[in-house]
């Protein structure tokens, strides 16, 4: 399956509703709303943005409490890879009319979830080279660890606030992220 990049993209009135987990990316400049339109990311929605040069976001753009809006720029290359973006059709009152399912195949598993603490990241198909980037809600990087040919990884959430983490696994072309609670 062969994967392009869009070299400029625009995202106008897009809604991530409650459990949607998704990624966008452009070669140069990722713009999100503006000239009227929306993008709205609901409670428990998230959205990672990627871009080789440039991501703006303009007035109407709206995460509502619970969500989570992630952007980083690539100097990498590091698009996001197999995943694909979900169409979403939604009415003038942003109620969700229909969401395409998209199936996408796990590559880790990442547990205890909800943790206390120790959190475990799996290769599900076994020791490669990988990428884990753990982010706070607000996109604060806690934690940057390359797996080389471990299956599993282990790290300590000891010390940080209660709340959802986003660990980002990137190994070659592809991409997931997970969702850990930390009560």
């Amino acid at each position: 399956m062969d994967f392009k990049v869009i070299l400029n993209q625009q995202l106008a009135n897009v809604l991530i509703p409650n459990g949607t987990t998704t990624c966008y990316d452009a070669q140069q400049i990722l713009t999100v709303a503006g000239n009227g339109t929306t993008f709205l990311v609901e409670n428990n929605g998230s959205v990672t943005l990627v871009a080789g040069l440039k991501i703006s976001m303009l007035n109407g753009t709206k995460v509502n409490s619970g969500g989570f809006l992630h952007g980083r720029i690539t100097t990498t290359s590091d698009f996001c890879g197999s995943m694909l973006n979900p169409l979403v059709a939604s009415n003038d009152n942003k109620e969700a009319l229909g969401v395409e399912t998209i199936i996408k195949s796990q590559f880790i598993k990442v547990y205890p979830n909800p943790t206390t603490d120790l959190v475990v990241v799996e290769l599900i198909d076994g020791g490669s080279t990988a990428n884990v980037t753990v982010y706070s809600m607000k996109g604060g990087k806690l934690l940057q660890k390359t797996m080389n040919g471990e299956s599993k990884l282990q790290f300590s959430l000891s010390g940080k606030p209660v709340g959802i983490y986003m660990v980002h696994v990137q190994s070659g072309e592809r991409s997931e992220i997970a969702k850990v609670v930390k009560n």
